[in-house]
């Protein structure tokens, strides 16, 4: 049974950012390598090359060394577990990873 992204009995301006980055996220995923993607299982520092990562799905229990969000205030996503199965979203340019394995899909 194919899963619909927009229920037929919710109007388009009823969207929450939350729905509207879950259907972008859903997406991507779809069409895989239309804007790219980067897989990273190690501690290399990963750019973005110009276009940067829209988000970043975290394969295994995660830590990251350093994170780049051009669009974020406040504090550094760094130090701490990020659970598998977690998407986090924002408009990153690099990153780093203590440890855990991640896929970060272009924006562009």
């Amino acid at each position: 049974m194919a899963q619909t992204l927009i229920p037929p009995n919710v109007a388009r301006t009823e969207d929450t950012v939350w729905s509207l980055s879950w259907k972008r996220l859903a997406a991507a995923l779809r069409d895989e390598g239309k804007y790219g993607c980067v897989v990273e299982t190690g501690t290399t520092a990963v750019t973005s090359g110009g276009s940067p990562f829209f988000a970043i799905q975290i394969l295994e229990d995660t830590v990251f060394a350093a994170l780049t969000d051009t669009g974020a205030s406040g504090d550094a996503m760094t130090g701490f577990t990020i659970s598998a199965g977690q998407v986090i979203y924002g408009n990153f340019t690099a990153f780093t990873l203590t440890s855990g394995k991640v896929r970060a899909y272009r924006s562009y």
